[in-house]
């Protein structure tokens, strides 16, 4: 996104913010200092997650707005209906959804995850070996492109897309699921959300990354221990039925996903994996020739699972490729 159009946006934030009569602060960051009664988020869900991750177990809720005009599961508003909301919010005509999340433990890695916890080789599209064990019994060992623990609200996201189930938010349980696995029996594995889960022996012949969120990446060498977070975090909703819906618009993205031919799956899982791409770089990662590239980003397009930018690089513009999700 441009500074201009960045700039328009924040004007009409700020002057929503003004109209209402809320006291607030506008920060690039969460600042762990501040004395909030809420946090408000706009951008994309990706910019939830993100805030999410810098306020760790700090429970005071978040209003998303999305700045795209396309909602998602964290971004409950438009930017139009922005100045309305502020007055409920003012009024304390809100919910609260309480979401369970990811608590993760990898060497210097102390974080938590609302959608999912991955391990992935450093290189994508390369193979790992891990042993997986569930309240410390053994489950299975395991030769795959890597492996997903999610929650129920990143079963729609991340999971959905490597062969996970769609668990309803509400539902007490994790999944956890091996992406592309050599083993043709292996399914994804749902445990209550009270296990401990431990990835063990985690080996490849790039180094293994845990990546939380899509947001917070970090190389490992040892054992990866992922359980329920001592507290949930809160959203704010000002619909009911808002969840229901989202449901089935993700039941319907489930149904896409089935039509793809496997070129356009596996650009989708490298976008997934390293979040933005220009056409020349994902040739160059997936190895595939550049027409069937270019038809597959085409239906990607189509379909509205991905979205393209333009970035500015000295007099050209380069479109760049990120996952709509």
């Amino acid at each position: 996104m441009y500074n201009r159009e960045l700039r328009e946006i924040l004007d009409k934030v700020e002057s929503a913010l003004k109209i209402s009569g809320i006291e607030y602060t506008i920060s690039q960051d969460y600042a762990k200092s501040g004395d909030y009664d809420y946090v408000i988020v706009v951008g994309e869900d990706r910019d939830v997650l993100k805030t999410f991750i810098q306020m760790g177990l700090d429970t005071i809720p978040i209003l998303g707005v999305s700045i795209t005009g396309t909602k998602g599961f964290l971004t409950n508003l438009s930017l139009d209906e922005f100045q309305r909301a502020l007055s409920s919010l003012k009024r304390g005509d809100f919910s609260t959804r309480k979401i369970d999340r990811l608590s993760v433990q990898a060497d210097k890695v102390n974080s938590y995850a609302i959608n999912e916890v991955a391990i992935f080789p450093s290189k994508s599209a390369t193979l790992m070996e891990y042993t997986l064990y569930v309240d410390g019994e053994f489950m299975w060992r395991d030769y795959s492109d890597g492996v997903i623990v999610a929650t129920p609200y990143g079963s729609t996201a991340y999971s959905m897309s490597a062969g996970g189930p769609i668990i309803h938010p509400n539902a007490k349980v994790f999944s956890i699921v091996s992406v592309n696995s050599v083993d043709p029996t292996r399914r994804p594995l749902v445990v209550p959300n009270s296990s401990k889960i431990e990835l063990r022996e985690i080996t490849g012949r790039f180094h293994p990354e845990v990546i939380v969120d899509g947001c917070l990446r970090s190389k490992i060498r040892g054992d990866v221990i992922i359980k329920k977070a001592r507290k949930p975090a809160l959203l704010i909703t000002f619909d009911r039925d808002e969840l229901s819906e989202k449901m089935r618009r993700k039941i319907e993205f489930a149904k896409e996903l089935q039509t793809l031919p496997p070129s356009a799956k596996l650009i989708l899982t490298v976008l997934k994996y390293e979040k933005k791409l220009s056409l020349k770089e994902i040739i160059r990662k997936t190895m595939l020739p550049r027409r069937t590239v270019s038809y597959a980003i085409k239906l990607l397009l189509e379909k509205g699972l991905i979205k393209e930018s333009k970035v500015l690089l000295r007099d050209a513009r380069e479109k760049i490729y990120e996952v709509v999700l």
